[in-house]
């Protein structure tokens, strides 16, 4: 799975991985869950941060499984270039309700 992950997040991703390698732990070996929590800035500002923990480890049969399914990817992968296109996930045209004045809005 490829995750972007905002700026806010990737600190968050380094410790997990870290916490994983510190144990000889490939993350390619257990399952991830990803959850978002709230922070706050110091200007006083919410935002939403991704945080990372391990679910479970995988069996030796299902790392092997994911190897022998990711290898034939992993070339065309690496070359897969993340704009930011890729965070408009919104349809065209779409308006959303701002909480904050009871107006509708467009994207």
């Amino acid at each position: 799975m490829l995750l972007a992950l905002p700026p806010t997040s990737l600190s968050n991703w380094e410790k997990y991985v870290r916490r994983l390698t510190d144990k000889l732990t490939p993350y390619s070996g257990v399952v991830t869950t990803a959850k978002l929590v709230k922070d706050k800035n110091e200007g006083g500002i919410e935002y939403s941060k991704v945080t990372f923990a391990k679910a479970a480890e995988l069996t030796a049969a299902e790392r092997k499984a994911i190897k022998d399914y990711v290898e034939p990817m992993r070339g065309a992968m690496r070359s897969v270039a993340i704009d930011d296109a890729e965070y408009n996930t919104e349809p065209a045209g779409a308006t959303y309700q701002d909480l904050d004045d009871d107006k509708e809005s467009a994207y």
